[in-house]
């Protein structure tokens, strides 16, 4: 590791102490004083309005072998931000050596003394930096002159050291916090406020017996104890507002990225290519006649067609080359063309077939034709050759006009002139324009022509030296002189101000390099090297990205008056905290104890969320506000609405921007009341001045009727308005907060066990659906069964057997059912049938007889329920012969009932099942009468033709027909014998 005396913070050393490496090589930088050129004009690398310096480095050989000093070099900078000084060469001087060449042999000295151009006042504030080439493998180490206290006589040409240094801008104003200036120890000095350094100690180096570098003052700590005068308030203002500036011109200037040459434009047009046309006007050759002022226009070409050759001899001339008008002699006549629509019919031919021209029974009239139509095409092809670099001029700038347009904002169109060959101090090359305007693109729609004009909105003629390094930029002095000469040149739209414009780049020229050039030509000159700067005036219109140059050379500009002794202006004393201005922690912290805004009324003719009412009232507590954010992050509508506001509070408002159609925007953005009260300016010329007219207009006819009586009591009412919708927007916000209360709070189990929240209840019951569809809807909240009703008809439906089912599927259809009187007389016959039946069941025979049938076998019942079958059928057949004899009676009255069966009028067509189970039914019919009577078995159906009525107890029908027979129908049942059966077979 290396060592060093009087050890700085962040490795470095002041100016006079030694630097040991650990293999005893000393270095030293000492004797930092002023110089002066023996002869100026013999000499290299000193820019007008910069300080001359020379300092001496010295070193040691204390190793124990030779040390190769080839390439080591002294790299000094200047001021808080490092500007790179400039080394000069004298050649007229004994005093400065050349480079350091050779080798430095063990136990002995050298030193070598440099020159140096730096800025102004900065002799103070050095930080010299020791390079070692890579060969070396050595760490390079810095010398600083910041609190080195020189022993030498004062020069008023280098400014006092720095008491304070800092390495960094400070940011006290925008972070809030209480710190020094930035350059406090030249405001000390400039007030009469000197600081006072530590004394100079001599130190001894300890090389191991090599020799010591003789040591020179040096300074143990870096701060000095520097008493401190009160300052005025005017004075704190100055020096913070000073400091503020620099540092925002500083930061702007590390962000820009320098665009060095015109390769990435996006268009370019010199003027040197310009065509000798009388369609092309420049202002080279005169002041142009036009009512606006304007630097080229360009006229519309005509572009003739081509002449075409006509059909017979179409297919004999290269078309491909029709259009070439670049050719001096006409696309030849083809000999042989293939043919069109080739002739396949006997397969595809192994070799191409052709058309020949001396075959063609037309060959001659073609021949005359092509000769013809040649000197129509030479004829148009001179033609089209002359008006050629007019069109592609022409297009040039049409597509410029087009990209101009769709670019946007984010692109600027600028008239260049005094184009620059150079390169920058690390070998990168530099093509760009020294001096530009603004410029605009106009199309006339009637009659097509181009113009290039300056742009109304510009600011005239900039100085652009952004494509440098800092190192090579002219000094202070030098460029003020060149802008008050640019301001002469006004917009070069006349030859008269190119003597102004020629003046300017000449100065900067000389000022620039000792060598450098100026040759005030359109044309582009080619440099013969880089090394000098070579400048022509060579004008072009370049689209070109837009700069953040504007923006530096604003605060530039301001810095400079404050150092000139301009007094800040009150806005910027604001800036700098005057009158106790909340900084940014003073307003967090005000905000959190509540007394940092007024919570006052806001005006918005916008919607607006929490952001832009936090701006509303921080602009409230506050004068000064900076809102950032990208595009369409809602800055145009936050800015409507505090200008609505800010007219409410009676305060009047200043809206700029950099280009119209911010302002447009904006515009369109008010409520149409609140923009007819706006001055508005967001056009350009002559409709700028009309827009002007018509908003002071509007401004001065609301002024006559406005009547004070009539606004207060539309204030009152609106007032009222609004209090009344405030407690309507309280109470459904109340209501509101009870449905969403609803909607959060947790139901426990009621209904079975459904329990949550209400959505989670719902979507339970969603998912559920199609499980308990068959409910259907509830017609309302509370079920119309009870639970002893609902647990009864769940044991019902359980009950419904499929037997059951069956019985319901025989259920008659509405248009099958009996009318009211069949009805009513079929509910006759079933209680007379009930009757009935209940008298046989009393007669002890009955049980008899059903026990009787019930001990017979099977196939004995089967025979028997046959025999009955055949009775039955025997008995409907002779009914029907006698009804068909006439009318007679059989056995009984009409009316009266046969055995133990019933009898009665019936409808037509019924069936009659015996219900299942063992027994017997015995059922009498005769037709007589109108009635019948008969026996039906067990399992087996009677059947009339008329409806059936009910079925009768203990399994018992009966039924009248008059003209349909008795039929039995056997089911798959046992037929058991019994009582009635007994007697009806009796």
């Amino acid at each position: 590791m290396s060592q060093g005396e009087s050890m700085l913070s962040d490795g470095i050393q002041p100016v006079g102490s030694v630097h040991h490496y650990e293999d005893g090589l000393h270095v030293r930088v000492d004797d930092v004083m002023p110089y002066e050129l023996v002869d100026p004009e013999d000499s290299y690398g000193f820019r007008q309005g910069d300080d001359l310096i020379r300092c001496t480095l010295y070193l040691s050989n204390g190793t124990g072998g030779p040390i190769d000093v080839s390439g080591i070099s002294m790299l000094v900078r200047s001021g808080p931000y490092g500007k790179t000084g400039r080394q000069v060469l004298d050649y007229r001087t004994e005093v400065l050596d050349d480079e350091l060449d050779g080798t430095l042999r063990t136990g002995r000295r050298l030193s070598a003394t440099w020159a140096y151009s730096i800025p102004a006042g900065t002799a103070g504030e050095l930080d010299i930096e020791v390079r070692f080439t890579g060969r070396h493998e050595r760490e390079s180490v810095t010398f600083t002159t910041v609190e080195a206290v020189s022993t030498r006589p004062f020069d008023p040409r280098v400014p006092a050291p720095r008491a304070v240094p800092a390495p960094l801008p400070d940011q006290a104003v925008l972070l809030g916090d209480e710190q020094r200036s930035l350059f406090e120890g030249a405001e000390d000095e400039r007030f009469g406020n000197h600081a006072a350094g530590p004394g100079a100690a001599p130190a001894t180096a300890q090389d191991g017996g090599a020799g010591g570098v003789p040591a020179q003052a040096a300074a143990s700590d870096r701060r000095a104890a520097a008493p401190a005068q009160a300052l005025s308030s005017e004075e704190t203002d100055t020096l913070r507002v000073r400091q503020i500036f620099r540092f925002l011109a500083e930061a702007e200037e590390s962000k820009a990225r320098p665009v060095r040459t015109l390769d990435g434009a996006a268009g370019t047009v010199w003027f040197e290519e310009l065509p000798d046309d009388p369609g092309v006007a420049v202002m080279l050759d005169g002041a142009l006649a036009m009512d606006d002022p304007a630097w080229l226009t360009v006229a519309r070409p005509e572009r003739e067609d081509v002449p075409q050759p006509k059909p017979l001899l179409a297919p004999w001339v290269d078309e491909t080359r029709i259009r070439d008008f670049k050719q001096t002699r006409a696309p030849h006549l083809r000999r042989r063309i293939e043919p069109e629509f080739p002739d396949w019919s006997e397969g595809i031919p192994l070799e191409k077939t052709y058309h020949e021209l001396d075959e063609h029974p037309k060959r001659e009239k073609i021949e005359k034709l092509y000769a013809a139509w040649e000197q129509e095409w030479l004829a148009w092809a001179e033609r089209r050759r002359a008006v050629d670099p007019l069109v592609r001029l022409y297009d040039r700038l049409h597509k410029m006009h087009e990209d101009a347009a769709d670019l946007g904002e984010a692109y600027e169109l600028v008239l260049g002139f005094g184009r620059l060959t150079w390169q920058t101090t690390g070998g990168q090359r530099v093509e760009r324009h020294l001096v530009t305007h603004r410029a605009t693109l106009r199309l006339d729609p009637s009659t097509g022509t181009l113009t290039a004009a300056p742009d109304p909105t510009g600011v005239g003629m900039e100085l652009e030296e952004g494509m440098l390094d800092g190192a090579q930029h002219v000094p202070g002095s030098v460029r003020e002189g060149i802008v008050e000469v640019l301001e002469e040149a006004s917009d070069a739209t006349d030859p008269e101000h190119l003597d102004a414009l020629h003046t300017a780049l000449r100065s900067w020229v000389n000022a620039a390099h000792s060598a450098g050039s100026y040759l005030p030509t359109v044309e582009r000159a080619k440099p013969r090297s880089l090394d000098v700067p070579q400048v022509g005036l060579t004008p072009a219109l370049v689209l070109r990205e837009r700069n953040r140059r504007s923006t530096l050379d604003a605060l530039k500009a301001i810095a400079r008056q404050i150092d000139g002794g301009t007094p800040p202006t009150e806005l910027l004393g604001y800036i700098a905290g005057r009158d106790g201005a909340l900084t940014a922690a003073d307003l967090a912290a005000a905000e959190d104890d509540g007394t940092g805004a007024d919570a006052g009324e806001m005006y918005f003719a916008l919607p607006a969320n929490e952001e832009q009412r936090t701006i509303a009232e921080r602009l409230r507590a506050n004068r000064l506000v900076v809102v950032q954010g990208p595009p369409g992050t809602g800055k145009t509508h936050t800015i409507a609405n505090l200008v609505t506001d800010l007219l409410a509070q009676g305060k009047r408002v200043l809206i700029t921007s950099h280009t119209p159609r911010a302002l447009r925007v904006l515009r369109d953005k008010l409520p149409e009341s609140v923009r007819d009260l706006c001055v508005s300016r967001t056009e350009d010329g002559a409709a700028a001045q009309r827009e002007l007219e018509a908003s002071v207009q509007k401004i001065l006819s609301e002024y006559a009727g406005y009547d004070p009586k009539a606004s207060q009591r539309e204030i009152r009412n609106l007032q009222a308005r609004l209090t009344s919708a405030r407690t309507n927007q309280q109470s459904l916000l109340r209501d509101l907060a009870v449905l969403r209360e609803q909607e959060t709070h947790r139901f426990d189990a009621e209904i079975g066990d459904y329990s949550g929240s209400l959505q989670e209840i719902a979507e339970r019951l969603a998912t559920e659906t199609d499980t308990y569809d068959w409910i259907g809807p509830v017609p309302q909240e509370q079920p119309t069964l009870t639970a002893a009703e609902a647990l009864g008809l769940l044991h019902s439906t359980r009950a419904f057997t499929p037997h059951h089912q069956a019985l319901a599927a025989e259920v008659p259809g509405p248009s099958e059912l009996p009318s009211p009187g069949e009805f009513e007389e079929a509910v006759g016959v079933v209680r007379g049938a009930e009757e009935a039946h209940a008298a046989v069941r009393q007669d002890p025979l009955s049980e008899e007889y059903d026990t009787a049938v019930r001990g017979l076998a099977e196939g004995e019942q089967q025979r028997l329920s046959a025999a009955l079958d055949a009775f039955a059928a025997a008995r409907g057949r002779a009914g029907s012969l006698a009804a068909a004899a006439g009318e007679w009676r059989c056995g009984a009255p009409a009316g009266s009932q046969r055995g133990p069966g019933l009898a009665g009028p019936q409808p037509a067509r019924r069936r009659h099942r015996h219900p299942r189970g063992r027994g017997s039914l015995a059922l009498r019919a005769a037709q007589c009468d109108g009635q019948w009577a008969g026996t039906v078995r067990p399992g087996h159906r009677a059947r009339s033709g008329h409806r059936p009525a009910r079925r009768a107890a203990s399994g018992t029908e009966a039924a009248r027909s008059p003209r349909y027979p008795l039929e039995a129908r056997k089911v798959r049942r046992p037929v058991h014998g019994g009582r009635a059966s007994r007697r009806a077979r009796a």
